[in-house]
């Protein structure tokens, strides 16, 4: 009679915590729920689409019908698929080598300049606009006759370039509009990283007579690895789904040296309305991407201390 009391008891205490409990769970999940229902349905709902269309032949007022693996054999034989293919896999080969590296100095630069809260908000700021706004600004800069980056090297004796209808740069300048672009931005998290490191290390290299190099090479560039795995996979990300910095500055004379996979996508899909076959073209690059991520986040994982 006495243990039937005393359970009785203690779940009379315990009951009002369960119940606190209980409402809380509630009440988060019904918080919750707007944000679920838009990622549900506009990420997961959209995905399951791609991938269905990717199966059928669409057509005009939502006309389709089945045709299996013909959409993606059709892009094997299509040679403006491969050769956006093969102008994606350069494009995130310069513009990740131009972005992902050099704001490590520029962080290490700003790591000890004095006023630095103030040059860090210049280097950041280029980021906040958006391309729309920025390419334009950089197709006169970069014009020649009229541009006044082309024009001083025409003051120098030089002839003046033109890099934005230069099949054979056109990939470089954008590499280094986009590095312009998120410098800042990427340097925040080099800066973490550095703080985070601590200077005991540092100061027993310089201590023993380590020149400025052999620090960089030998402590900071290894202890800040999973920072750079990090910031690569965010440029990767950039440079697979790159298409306004593309699309905004990309000139006609190199239209077809630069139309990554998102451009063809997008020229074939919205503008020629072939949407099955832009849709087996999106979710390769789906597959690419998550291919990379997966692998960037392993050798990420493998490179933390």
């Amino acid at each position: 009679m006495h243990d039937a009391a005393n359970r009785k008891r203690e779940g009379w205490i315990f009951r009002p915590a369960l119940l606190k409990i209980s409402r809380r769970v509630v009440i988060g999940w019904v918080l919750a729920t707007p944000a679920i229902v838009v990622f549900l349905v506009f990420k997961w709902y959209l995905i399951v689409s791609l991938f269905l269309n990717s199966f059928q032949q669409l057509g005009l007022f939502n006309q389709h019908h089945w045709v299996g693996f013909a959409n993606y054999v059709a892009l094997l034989h299509n040679p403006g698929f491969v050769h956006s293919f093969i102008a994606t896999l350069i494009w995130i080969l310069v513009g990740t080598v131009m972005t992902a590296f050099p704001p490590l100095l520029l962080a290490l630069a700003l790591q000890g300049a004095p006023g630095k809260a103030f040059w860090r908000a210049v280097y950041f700021l280029p980021g906040i606009f958006s391309w729309a706004m920025e390419g334009p600004i950089w197709i006169y800069l970069l014009t020649p006759d009229q541009g006044p980056i082309a024009k001083l090297f025409g003051l120098l004796g030089i002839s003046e370039p033109n890099w934005l209808n230069n099949p054979h740069d056109i990939f470089f300048v954008l590499g280094a509009l986009l590095l312009w672009q998120q410098a800042g931005f990427l340097a925040l998290f080099y800066l973490a990283g550095l703080a985070n490191m601590g200077t005991d290390v540092l100061e027993a290299a310089l201590v023993d007579g380590a020149s400025s190099l052999q620090r960089f090479f030998r402590i900071i560039l290894p202890l800040t690895l999973p920072t750079i795995g990090v910031v690569t996979l965010i440029v990767l990300s950039q440079t697979f789904s790159g298409f306004s910095e593309i699309y905004v500055v990309t000139g006609v004379g190199v239209y077809q040296t630069t139309q990554v996979l998102t451009l063809w996508i997008y020229s074939n899909g919205i503008v020629a309305g072939d949407i099955g076959l832009a849709s087996a073209a999106s979710v390769l690059l789906f597959l690419m991407t998550i291919v990379a991520t997966y692998f960037g986040l392993r050798n990420s994982e493998g490179t933390t201390p």
